[in-house]
């Protein structure tokens, strides 16, 4: 399941993955931009609340209204 990083608080999206995660999903964090960190964050929060661990980490660059952006998608599965 995928849960895409914006402005909302921290704990929101870690409170989403959980959810997907303890149904025994994986779950993809994505993010753009400024949110990248955000998602940095979310999956190091998770790995310390769950032990869940990262199996991919996928990084790029996106053409957003003739703007680069860079962009990742961080791979958590529940262990």
């Amino acid at each position: 399941m995928d849960v895409k990083i914006g402005n909302k608080d921290l704990m929101t999206y870690v409170g989403f993955a959980l959810l997907y995660l303890n149904s025994g999903e994986n779950v993809v964090l994505k993010a753009r931009g400024r949110s990248i960190s955000r998602a940095v964050d979310v999956a190091e929060m998770l790995k310390r609340i769950s032990g869940v661990e990262v199996s991919n980490i996928r990084i790029g660059t996106v053409n957003v209204s003739g703007r680069k952006l860079s962009e990742i998608e961080i791979e958590l599965s529940p262990r």
